[in-house]
């Protein structure tokens, strides 16, 4: 498997700190059209743990739920009016323009917050 982590380790510095940059300027513009939420930046997939229940015995082993040839490496949450608009601001994303990384947008059905 691929993960985040391996594609952006391909990349020059420059092509590194250019797409890191591109996060602040990214979160930045959606701080000021009102659409950022959250954002949150995931280990990858190496440190990722599946936990499981059966017969209440608690299985705990290493590695994805699913192993496949992408892994997600982080998320923002933001609040857009449509789908049309979500999909313009995934575009946005500077890893969109990175080759064999992709966007998914997904729709949050239910939401809870601690406070």
């Amino acid at each position: 498997m691929r993960g985040i982590s391996e594609l952006v380790e391909a990349l020059s510095t420059q092509q590194r700190d250019d797409i890191v940059a591109g996060h602040g300027r990214f979160t930045e513009a959606m701080k000021r059209t009102g659409e950022f939420v959250s954002t949150h930046a995931l280990a990858d997939t190496d440190d990722s743990t599946v936990v499981s229940v059966s017969d209440g015995d608690t299985a705990v082993r290493r590695g994805p739920f699913h192993p496949s040839e992408v892994s997600m490496g982080g998320y923002y949450i933001v609040d857009c009016e449509d789908r049309d608009r979500a999909h313009a601001v995934a575009a946005m994303i500077p890893d969109a323009r990175l080759d064999g990384v992709g966007i998914e947008v997904r729709p949050i059905v239910y939401s809870d917050a601690a406070n």
